[in-house]
């Protein structure tokens, strides 16, 4: 059935996510749609069935939700695929041992492609499957900063709170001082 050129299906899934909270480090399995194809170039990014993280919380009204996908740590073949070196790897036994709600969070040891970092429709999330475990979530963080090349900026916000710290202590001092 059609309703407003949408498949009935995909106008609950659309009604489901509207009042959703999505949280960061939550991985959800989702159908990423393709980019442009530019001629006859071959995409390079990851694209269909695959798993993601979320990057920040994302509350209804707001339609869309960043994040960055999951992929196979191996090819079809069973052979690793090639890394970059801001690639984070997740193994299967981590997330097992660690029980909820990690378990089941990636069904193979995997491999997060922090340089597909995107922005999506919050419509693309499917199904919850599970957390990032905090460690695998921090060390995204800084792959991120490193992909993002956000380290000057990173530098001067530490900056800024080391004097704003400086400036209290002064003042306590002074009062001490009274």
């Amino acid at each position: 059935m059609i309703l407003g050129g949408e498949t009935l299906s995909s106008f609950r899934k659309q009604e489901w996510n509207q009042g959703r909270s999505f949280k960061r480090g939550e991985v959800y399995f989702v159908k990423l749609p393709p980019e442009p194809q530019i001629g006859n170039e071959t995409s390079k990014v990851m694209h269909g069935d695959h798993r993601v993280v979320v990057l920040y919380d994302s509350t209804y009204p707001r339609k869309t939700v960043t994040v960055v996908p999951i992929t196979s740590l191996n090819n079809k073949l069973g052979q690793p695929k090639q890394t970059l070196p801001n690639d984070l790897k997740l193994f299967k036994t981590d997330y097992n041992n660690a029980g909820t709600p990690f378990k089941g969070t990636i069904m193979n040891d995997s491999l997060i492609k922090p340089e597909q970092i995107r922005t999506i429709s919050r419509d693309y999330l499917e199904r919850h499957v599970g957390e990032m475990l905090p460690e695998d979530m921090t060390q995204l963080d800084l792959r991120l900063i490193s992909v993002l090349s956000l380290e000057n900026t990173i530098q001067k916000l530490i900056e800024r709170r080391v004097e704003e710290l400086s400036r209290i202590n002064d003042k306590d001092s002074a009062r001490e001082m009274d």
